[in-house]
């Protein structure tokens, strides 16, 4: 038995070399590599996925308040969301009515639509209250000009859009629209 222990080894046996292994190595740090690719985008489709739902859930609230306001609203008052002198405003959800002292009923105008072109920089003329309140999305309903073909009146027509910037960029701007009309 001991002699067994003593005996020299055989030079035929073989073990991996440092080739094969840097060879595995090179396989697995691909491998690892294209696991963190796919999930990365995956993630970034995720994150694209929430901020487009949110900002259709803030389409919706507008058109929501567009249409409880034109229901309680007299035609005359009305008329003055198409009659703002900068065409461009947003609502306050929160407003219960035209006698509401708490939330403007009114519209809140926006006189500068332009949008930042990067994250630090606020646009001042977009109203404070047309932003959400993660103050991340950017509100603006627009009048557009109207057409009729018959030269009757046409129904009035909103742009209702929410720009904000991408999560992960300092100046990818994204944005909704949708366009209503009663």
């Amino acid at each position: 038995m001991i002699a067994k222990i003593l005996k020299p080894r055989d030079t035929d046996q073989s073990g991996d070399t440092i080739v094969e292994v840097l060879l595995a190595i090179a396989i697995m740090a691909l491998v690892l590599a294209g696991s963190y690719a796919i999930t990365s985008r995956s993630l970034q489709q995720g994150i694209s996925a929430r901020e487009h739902t949110e900002a259709m859930y803030l389409l919706q609230s507008q058109i929501e308040t567009l249409k409880f306001r034109q229901q309680l609203s007299d035609s005359t008052s009305f008329k003055a969301f198409e009659g703002l002198s900068t065409k461009n405003f947003c609502l306050n959800p929160k407003s219960n009515g035209p006698s509401d002292t708490t939330n403007s009923w009114a519209p809140m105008p926006n006189t500068d639509t332009t949008f930042p072109k990067v994250a630090a920089a606020p646009n001042p003329g977009y109203n404070p209250a047309c932003r959400d309140t993660t103050e991340k999305y950017y509100l603006n309903i627009s009048v557009p000009a109207t057409y009729s073909p018959t030269g009757a009146v046409p129904p009035p027509s909103y742009w209702i859009t929410v720009r904000w910037i991408r999560i992960g960029s300092a100046d990818q701007v994204e944005q909704s629209q949708i366009y209503y009309r009663f």
